[in-house]
């Protein structure tokens, strides 16, 4: 993002209390372990190292918002 990183993004979100409910999962390049316990301790519901699989991603939302969130409608 031009303005902010993501982690400056997900602080913003989260000091407004009508948004601070909002599970993020965020996609990083960052392999230090420290950034991404860094992430997790601000309060991320997930962070994901790239490149990224779509079955990684699927996980991830089924963790946050349950199995039937992957379900497609009929």
């Amino acid at each position: 993002m031009p303005e902010l990183d993501g982690l400056a993004f997900f602080d913003r979100v989260q000091a407004q209390p009508e948004t601070r409910g909002i599970p993020f999962v965020m996609l990083t390049a960052e392999s230090e372990q420290s950034s991404v316990l860094n992430a997790k301790g601000r309060g991320l519901s997930t962070v994901l190292n790239k490149p990224v699989q779509f079955d990684e991603i699927a996980q991830a939302i089924a963790r946050i918002f349950g199995e039937d969130a992957l379900k497609r409608p009929a």
